[in-house]
């Protein structure tokens, strides 16, 4: 694969690429469910612009940016346990409610 040189940041990139991603997804589901497997078939005759390039991708995934993270780090974020501890559990004694709230 060619190597890709953007004039315009990663994150320019990813924006535009999630907006072709966006306008696939509105064309295909108004597309009725008779017609949407030849239409997955010729996807890059009917909707050419919509997908996005190749070589986009290839220079997001080489690209070094912090705007991206990789997929296991993703998933790191969202199975690790999420602690938060709230100003009003520091206080000693625990404060009590005035008014209880069902």
């Amino acid at each position: 694969m060619e190597s890709y040189e953007s004039s315009e940041g990663a994150d320019k990139i990813i924006i535009d690429l999630l907006t072709q991603l966006l306008r696939l997804g509105n064309k295909l589901s108004i597309i009725p469910k008779i017609a949407f497997k030849s239409t997955l078939d010729s996807l890059h005759e009917k909707f050419p612009d919509l997908l996005p390039q190749q070589a986009h991708l290839h220079y997001l995934m080489e690209e070094n940016d912090t705007s991206m993270i990789m997929p296991d780090e993703y998933i790191d974020l969202y199975e690790k346990p999420f602690d938060v501890v709230l100003e009003s559990e520091m206080v000693w004694p625990l404060p009590t409610k005035l008014f209880p709230y069902n």
